[in-house]
């Protein structure tokens, strides 16, 4: 599944702003990825976005406009630490961890 309504005036994503999300499996080192885990961006003027990670737990959101974003990962079988983040995207460039434990 992939969703894509980055609505601004012309219903486009109307920024340059880049986040990145990445995903693994506790505990920590070695990195362990988690694929396929669906990750929620909700942001300003209806923005919604909804992705999987991909082979390496990784997910690059672009085009975006510097604004509060909410990110939430979600997975059957698995629970996530933090369940979401906020985040105020004030730079051109922002990072997003979650951990993950799945039975």
């Amino acid at each position: 599944m992939l969703i894509r309504e980055h609505v601004s005036g012309h219903g486009q994503a109307s920024g340059k702003a880049l986040m990145l999300a990445v995903v693994k499996a506790q505990p920590g080192p070695p990195f362990h990825p988690i694929r396929d885990v669906m990750l929620t961006l909700n942001g300003p003027s209806a923005c919604l976005e909804v992705t999987p990670t991909n082979a390496v737990g990784f997910h690059g959101f672009r085009r975006l406009a510097t604004s509060p974003y909410t990110v939430t990962p979600t997975k059957p079988g698995c629970e996530f630490d933090p369940p979401e983040q906020m985040l105020n995207l004030t730079r051109r460039a922002a990072l997003v961890r979650f951990t993950g434990a799945c039975w």
